[in-house]
C-alpha cells in the first residue's frame, strides 16, 4: 500500500507442503463488495474493463478459484493488519 496514492497491490507465489509449485484451489476474501460482484457477476464481463477480464481468465484458468466478501467487522484482525500498513 502506498501511503501517499492510497493504492495497493498483492502478488505472490505458493507451493504446497511437498513443494510443488502452486494451487488448484484458492479462497479469496475481501471486505470490498464492489470488487467481489465485479470478479463473480456473469454481466460483468460486458464492462469492457481490461484488469477484471484479465483477473477472471487467471481465475478460471487455474482451478477453483473463488472470490467471497467478509464484512470488515468479521475478519477484524486482517482489518487491523492493513490499518497498521498505513501508519
Amino acid at each position: 500500500m502506498a501511503k501517499d496514492s492510497r493504492n495497493a497491490s498483492a502478488g505472490g507465489v505458493v507451493c504446497d507442503p511437498v513443494g510443488n509449485w502452486g494451487y488448484k484451489r484458492a479462497t479469496i476474501q475481501t471486505d470490498n463488495l464492489e470488487v467481489v460482484r465485479a470478479l463473480t457477476v456473469e454481466w460483468s464481463k460486458d464492462l469492457g474493463i481490461t484488469l477484471i477480464r484479465r483477473i477472471q481468465r487467471v481465475m478460471n484458468y487455474e482451478g477453483q478459484w473463488e472470490i467471497i466478501y467478509v464484512p470488515k467487522n468479521c475478519n477484524l484482525s486482517a482489518d487491523r493488519l492493513a490499518k497498521l500498513s498505513l501508519a
